[in-house]
């Protein structure tokens, strides 16, 4: 999670729009409030998946959504929604701005 003393939150957004913002799509109108690592992420956050080596903390997440491969769709715990892109580091990049 982003330190709030030096970064302020722009949210809440939903994640629909935040799909459109960053040209991927889902049908989720999940509201995120946040974003934040794999082991920090809570029931309102976004967060990836870019390395397999991850799976095992993935599956503990809280996440509210995911942004992963779809070679990775399956590691992505029951609770969270799997967002399938073709780069999720890239993509959690291009919201975070």
């Amino acid at each position: 999670m982003a330190d709030p003393r030096f970064f302020t939150s722009a949210g809440p957004f939903s994640l629909a729009m935040l799909a459109k913002s960053a040209g991927f799509e889902t049908d989720s109108d999940i509201m995120i409030e946040g974003l934040a690592s794999v082991t920090e992420a809570g029931p309102s956050h976004l967060t990836f998946l870019s390395n397999p080596k991850m799976a095992d903390q993935l599956a503990a997440t809280l996440a509210a959504a995911v942004l992963l491969k779809q070679e990775h769709a399956d590691l992505c715990p029951a609770g969270s929604v799997a967002v399938i892109c073709d780069d999720p580091y890239r993509t959690m990049a291009q919201i975070a701005q």
